[in-house]
């Protein structure tokens, strides 16, 4: 029996309902600007939550102070980018976990 992907909606439902939440913002034309994406993430992504996602992925925090938060701006920015996706949208369950784990091999490796 093949091993199945963790999800996001599965290990982390508030960031996965986020960052769904913005994507469909975006695609209806109700959020333009950068910058009020950002005081967003900066609202969202509280100690407790930070904490919460350390627990599920482990190195999140010092990704999340690399370059003064430039870091998990642009992490947040690709999975709200990945939710837009045709692919992705259109996938199932598994393959959606693929593209998820993609986006982390190509974002955090160094």
């Amino acid at each position: 029996m093949a091993a199945t992907l963790p999800t996001l909606i599965d290990h982390l439902p508030d960031l996965f309902e986020f960052v769904r939440t913005f994507a469909r913002q975006i695609d209806a034309g109700e959020l333009r600007d950068g910058d009020q994406l950002r005081q967003h993430f900066r609202d969202f992504y509280t100690d407790e939550r930070m904490q919460t996602i350390e627990t599920v992925a482990p190195g999140w925090q010092a990704m999340a102070a690399y370059a003064d938060g430039a870091t998990l701006n642009h992490i947040t920015q690709v999975l709200i980018a990945l939710q837009r996706l045709p692919e992705y949208r259109q996938a199932s369950k598994q393959p959606q976990a693929l593209m998820e784990s993609c986006r982390r091999c190509c974002c955090t490796s160094r």
